[in-house]
C-alpha cells in the first residue's frame, strides 16, 4: 500500500517529486511542499473553470435566507462571449442571471491565475507557503459587536445603508423592502466592493447575521464567496451582488464580516 501511495504521488507530482541525489532531505521536503502547492492551485483553477457551481457552497441556520432572488427574470438572455466580456472589466456590473455569474466566475478564476503564475516566477522552490487563518479564527480576532450600536437597537430605525473601508477596500450595502408576503416582511440587499488601494486581492469568504425587531437571531449565513463568486480585485476594480432575506418583524437588522486574501502587494 506504501509503495502503491507513493508510485501514485509521483504520477501526480511528476518528475519534480523525485529526490536529487545530492539534495539534502530538509530541501527535498520543502520543494516537494511547493510543488504540492502548486498543483492544489492549478487543480482548483481548472475546477472553477470548468465545473459549474463548483465554488456555490452556503451555510444557513434557521433559513437559508442567502439562496438569492431570481436574478434572471424579465432580462433577455446575453450571448455567452457577450457575457464574459461584460465581465472582464475592472469595474464588473451587477449579474442579472446565471450566465453572468458563471462568467465572473471564469474572470476570478482567470485573474487568480494569472497572479499566481506571476507569483511562481518570482518565488524560488525553496520557499513554504503558509497556511491561511480560516474565517472564524479571524472572527474571534475582532472585537465583539458594540450592544449600543445601531445593528443591535432593535425597533428603531436605522439608515437602510452603509459604508465602510477597511486597507483601502470599500464595503458598501444597501437593504430594499421588499413588502410583505404571508407572515414574512421581505427585503433585498446590494453588496458593492471597491478596491482603492495597490494590492490585488480576493474575496474568500461572507458572514451575515439577520436580527429582528425583537432581538432574536432570525438568519445566519457563511460561506465561501457570494452568489458562487470569489472575486478577485486588481486596484480600481469593482464587484457588485445581490441577494435577499425575510424577517417575521416588519424592522431589523443585518450585520457581518467579509475574509480578504491580499493576492499581490505593491
Amino acid at each position: 500500500l506504501v509503495l502503491a501511495a507513493a508510485l501514485a504521488l509521483g504520477g501526480l507530482l511528476g518528475p519534480e517529486a523525485l529526490p536529487h541525489l545530492d539534495e539534502a532531505p530538509s530541501a527535498y521536503a520543502a520543494r516537494l511542499l511547493a510543488r504540492g502547492s502548486r498543483l492544489a492551485e492549478e487543480l482548483y483553477v481548472q475546477s472553477l473553470l470548468l465545473i459549474p457551481g463548483a465554488a456555490e457552497a452556503t451555510v444557513g441556520s434557521r433559513k437559508s435566507s442567502d439562496a438569492g432572488l431570481n436574478l434572471g427574470a424579465g432580462n433577455a438572455p446575453d450571448s455567452r462571449e457577450t457575457a464574459e466580456k461584460k465581465a472582464d472589466r475592472l469595474k464588473q456590473e451587477l449579474a442579472k442571471n446565471e450566465m453572468e455569474i458563471d462568467a465572473q466566475k471564469k474572470v476570478s478564476a482567470k485573474r487568480y491565475a494569472e497572479v499566481k503564475r506571476d507569483q511562481d516566477r518570482q518565488s524560488s522552490d525553496s520557499e513554504i507557503p503558509l497556511p491561511l487563518e480560516q474565517p472564524d479564527e479571524i472572527r474571534q480576532q475582532m472585537p465583539p459587536v458594540d450592544r449600543n450600536g445601531p445593528e443591535m437597537r432593535c425597533g428603531q430605525a436605522i439608515v437602510p445603508e452603509s459604508r465602510v473601508t477597511t486597507r483601502n477596500v470599500e464595503l458598501y450595502t444597501r437593504a430594499i423592502f421588499q413588502g410583505k408576503h404571508g407572515s414574512q416582511y421581505a427585503w433585498k440587499y446590494i453588496v458593492k466592493f471597491t478596491n482603492h488601494g495597490q494590492e490585488t486581492v480576493q474575496m474568500l469568504t461572507r458572514h451575515w447575521v439577520f436580527v429582528d425587531a425583537l432581538g432574536r437571531l432570525e438568519n445566519e449565513v457563511k460561506g465561501p464567496g457570494a452568489r458562487g463568486v470569489t472575486p478577485v480585485l486588481p486596484p480600481g476594480g469593482e464587484w457588485t451582488y445581490e441577494s435577499g432575506t425575510s424577517l417575521e418583524t416588519p424592522l431589523g437588522s443585518m450585520h457581518g464580516s467579509f475574509q480578504f486574501e491580499i493576492l499581490k502587494s505593491s
